[in-house]
């Protein structure tokens, strides 16, 4: 069913670390959900009702429970098509469809495009050190609204292509540092990418990540971005 962009909107909502349920009137998809093993959030993986699981890279932090929620929806795993060589892998009864780095691939919820992103190509499925696939950044779009999830990544060059050549409604930046860009260089990342609005991801799960994002909005708006703060489990709709 196609839906009516000019009837319908997007809604964000925040499951915490880098995890959002993007919904539509008629699809709801959940983006890296690494639930039941944060030891910040409460939510049941088995609660959890959408027509696809999009994954960004092969860390157990954004792989998270994907098979789980994906068997329980009987549902695809959409990710980089190494990754989903490791899910099939690591269960055969699991289904997928592989999205690739500039290329806008058409399903029934809306489109889905893969970015570059700067990060480490390990993948934790099947705990074999040696297995890789390429980091990503995600390009949703449903009804005409385009999320950028930029996954884990550092600054790149081609950031300011992805922003030249999209109109970005939304984007979750992370600001956690260390493994990721940081407050002061996501600033940098939105310079790059012009979306209309940014939201917070991929902080104080962990000791290593802590960041402030109240520090992070009056940074983000003093350089004349439009910030929005999601509270865990709060929905936001653009």
């Amino acid at each position: 069913m196609k839906e009516n962009a000019t009837e319908v909107f997007m809604k964000i909502t925040y499951l915490g670390h880098a995890s959002l349920l993007v919904q539509s009137k008629n699809y709801s998809v959940i983006i890296d959900p690494y639930l039941s093993k944060n030891p910040l959030i409460d939510i049941d993986p088995k609660s959890i009702n959408v027509d696809a699981v999009i994954v960004s890279h092969g860390h157990h932090d954004h792989i998270g429970d994907s098979i789980t929620i994906a068997k329980n929806n009987h549902c695809p795993i959409v990710a980089s098509r190494q990754l989903c060589n490791h899910f099939l892998l690591s269960d055969h009864s699991v289904s997928t469809i592989s999205a690739q780095i500039g290329v806008r691939t058409q399903l029934a919820w809306g489109e889905i495009e893969l970015t570059p992103a700067i990060h480490g190509d390990k993948v934790d499925i099947i705990n074999n050190l040696k297995d890789t696939a390429p980091p990503t950044g995600i390009l949703l779009t449903m009804n005409g609204k385009t999320l950028y999830h930029l996954g884990d990544t550092y600054l790149f060059d081609e950031m300011k292509t992805i922003g030249d050549t999209h109109t970005i409604a939304i984007a979750a930046l992370p600001i956690g540092g260390i493994y990721t860009t940081d407050i002061d260089e996501s600033i940098i990342v939105a310079k790059k990418i012009k979306a209309k609005q940014y939201i917070p991801i991929h902080y104080d799960t962990f000791e290593d990540i802590q960041a402030n994002p109240a520090e992070w909005q009056e940074k983000m708006q003093s350089n004349g971005f439009n910030t929005t703060l999601i509270n865990y489990k709060e929905t936001i709709s653009i």
